[in-house]
């Protein structure tokens, strides 16, 4: 008898665990996975746009006009790069210790002193009015991910307990200007 409950409580465990890798699993990265087919109506678009993906899941955007393009562009970067983008966005700023702890704070305080904040910032204050307008549609459609997702986004921000900052039109700049001091 005592053998039995010994066996239907070790099975019932093991259901447990296994419901609870499950949910786990969904929970972490299936709830999050971007939406790659269907329709999705974001505030601010004109026209009708098409983001279509490739074989290799690369979208493809089509649009009546660059203010739809740019925020169409915004909303699928933000929905296939978001951690990628808000990583390099805080190593930019000084800000990696939020996530990473102490042992970023050497490397947060070398890239304030760089200033790269207050360079993105002059930068895109020097571009052209179409160029500044492009960059803010670039950023209402990140930022109209992380509205419409606020729930639900990649598995990261759940690990590290992240909220990202709404996206301003100078972080666009300042990645470029990160990328560049990487690449040189």
């Amino acid at each position: 008898m005592l053998r039995r409950i010994v066996l239907l409580i070790s099975m019932a465990l093991v259901l447990i665990g296994l419901f609870g890798l499950g949910f786990g699993y969904y929970y972490l990265f299936k709830r999050v996975e971007p939406q790659t087919s269907g329709k999705v109506y974001l505030k601010g678009i004109t026209e009708p746009v098409r983001v279509l993906r490739d074989a290799y899941g690369i979208p493809h955007i089509y649009a009546g006009n660059n203010h739809d393009l740019y925020l169409a562009q915004g909303f699928v970067h933000a929905q296939d790069r978001l951690w990628q983008m808000e990583l390099y966005r805080l190593m930019g700023q000084g800000r990696l210790a939020e996530i990473a702890g102490e042992k970023a704070l050497k490397l947060d305080y070398f890239f304030r002193m760089m200033g790269l904040v207050k360079a993105a910032r002059e930068s895109y204050l020097s571009l052209g009015d179409d160029i500044r307008v492009d960059l803010k549609a670039y950023s209402l459609g990140v930022n109209e991910f992380l509205e419409k997702n606020r729930h639900r986004l990649p598995s990261e921000f759940t690990f590290t307990r992240h909220k990202p900052d709404l996206w301003e039109p100078s972080d666009s700049i300042l990645l470029l200007l990160l990328n560049a001091w990487i690449l040189a």
